[in-house]
Order: C-alpha cells, then structure tokens, then sequence
C-alpha cells in the first residue's frame, strides 16, 4: 500500500513538471525573440513565428472621363450612375443624333492593381493584401 502511494506521488510531481514546462515555452521564446514592426509574435508548442494578419485595402474608382462618340466625332461627358441597370456603377453619358437622344455606358476602372468591387449603393476598388508569416529570427537582449 505504501508503495502504491509513492508512485502516485512520483507519477503527479512528474506531471506537474511536465505541465509547468510546457506552460513556460511560450514565455520563454518570448523573451528571447521579437518580430519586425507590423508582425505580432506567436508561439503554439515549442514553435514561434511572426504573423501579419491579411486585410483589404480599399480605394475609390477612376473618375468619369468624357468619351468621344464615333458617330457624332464629339467627346461627350460622363457622370457616376450609381447600380446603373440594377447592378454595377457605370459612367453614364447622354448625346443627340438628330432627333434621337442616345446614352452610353462606360465601365468604371480601378488604380493599377485594384479590382472592381461591385456592390448595392457606391462601388469600390479593393486590394487583398495576403496574410505574411515569417520565422521569428531577430533576438532581443532581455
């Protein structure tokens, strides 16, 4: 009975040992490396790294231009019409051929490297910027 009760007492100081260890690692490779500005430190286990989150980046579209109409051989201004034809934003333009009143529909465009972000009310251009890990490499002296 008694040696039953000194394995027990072993068995838990082992565990205890262990689960205190395991608790510290993080801790430990904390305070021996840090990571660029803009990356948070991370740790699961005995592994760390250096983690940017992804997120959007969001700009406004290119300005309505003005357009020169073939048929007429007249540049013709054109203005936002927000969910023009019930979806995406277009620039929108009316002309007079005759006694027919025409309108023409140009496509938004967005800065280099943006796409179209069509959506109810005021369209957007949007940019994803991709979630960055990296080795936490860079030691601190605390």
């Amino acid at each position: 009975m008694k040696n039953l009760k000194v394995k027990t007492v072993i068995a838990t100081v082992v565990s205890i040992g262990l689960l205190s260890s395991m608790v510290s690692m993080p801790a430990y490779s904390a305070t021996y490396f840090e990571c660029k500005p803009g990356y948070t430190f991370q740790t699961k286990g005995k592994a760390s790294r250096c983690f940017k989150a992804g997120k959007d980046l969001f700009k406004s579209p290119n300005a309505c231009v003005s357009v020169t109409i073939p048929v007429i051989n007249r540049s013709v201004g054109h203005f936002l019409k927000k969910d023009h034809a019930g979806r995406a934003d277009k620039c929108v333009g009316t002309y007079k051929v005759g006694p027919i009143r025409e309108t023409s529909a140009v496509d938004l465009s967005c800065p280099s490297g943006y796409k179209l972000d069509v959506r109810q009310g005021a369209d957007r251009c949007k940019k994803r910027i991709r979630a960055e890990a990296i080795p936490a490499d860079k030691r601190t002296n605390k």
